[in-house]
């Protein structure tokens, strides 16, 4: 392929990963819902995003058996409740899968705040366990006891996602390529199960990954959610240069 034809990414003559649609089919998800201290919320989050009143924080571990032009990984996130002018929607401040395409097709195209790290989502009788590891630490461990269905209404709001991305000059003193905020929004899923309950959260300190900051005021509600569901690509709603 000639440099007049790019590939959608690198390298140019065998590429890292397609053009996004991509399909999860059978993606099984353990959600987390929390409130959290509003001066940490307030300090990682960019402007011109805004927190909510209720200063909530959304954690996921998953597992997708099936992504079309990635494969099958597991994934892990945190997200903060926010909203950019009318759009209400969650910032994705803290990232993880066990797929390197999926770590540079999520950094590059939308930016994702990626890492590899070890995930594992656990079944065993009425409990949900996902465990995240990166460094040989536990950065989290978050866990539900299976109680009962729940509606779509009850789910956090995950339908709307911003993302930072920045990308840096390769010439010293020179301002980023790249500094904007994306959103992504979510509009073609079907959902097969959601059910809820009583969840639980650890984090073991690390300094590569403060997931320890976000730690829990109050009760932790939590849901389990089987479905497929369209990653399909964003746009760009704020431009920082």
């Amino acid at each position: 392929m000639s440099p007049a034809e790019p590939a959608y990414s690198t390298p140019n003559h065998c590429l890292f990963y397609p053009e996004p649609p991509y399909q999860y089919l059978g993606a099984r998800c353990l959600i987390g819902v929390w409130r959290a201290e509003q001066s940490v919320l307030g300090r990682v989050l960019p402007a011109p995003l805004e927190l909510t009143p209720e200063n909530q924080v959304i954690s996921t571990v998953c597992d997708y058996p099936h992504v079309t032009g990635l494969g099958g990984y597991h994934a892990s996130a945190l997200f903060i409740r926010s909203r950019f002018k009318d759009i209400e929607g969650a910032f994705c401040c803290h990232c993880y899968m066990d797929n390197d395409a999926a770590v540079a097709a999520g950094r590059e195209i939308w930016g994702f705040p990626k890492k590899l790290a070890r995930i594992q989502l656990q079944e065993s009788g009425e409990i949900m366990r996902g465990v995240v590891e990166r460094a040989n630490i536990r950065i989290m461990s978050f866990s539900m006891n299976l109680l009962k269905e729940a509606e779509a209404e009850e789910l956090p709001p995950l339908g709307n996602l911003f993302n930072l991305k920045r990308i840096p000059s390769p010439e010293k003193g020179i301002p980023p390529e790249v500094h904007e905020l994306t959103l992504i929004q979510y509009k073609r899923f079907t959902t097969h199960l959601i059910v809820g309950g009583a969840g639980a959260v650890e984090f073991e300190k690390s300094p590569s990954d403060p997931l320890h900051i976000f730690e829990p005021l109050g009760k932790v509600s939590a849901f389990y959610v089987k479905q497929d569901v369209e990653l399909p690509l964003g746009k760009v709603i704020h431009r920082y240069l």
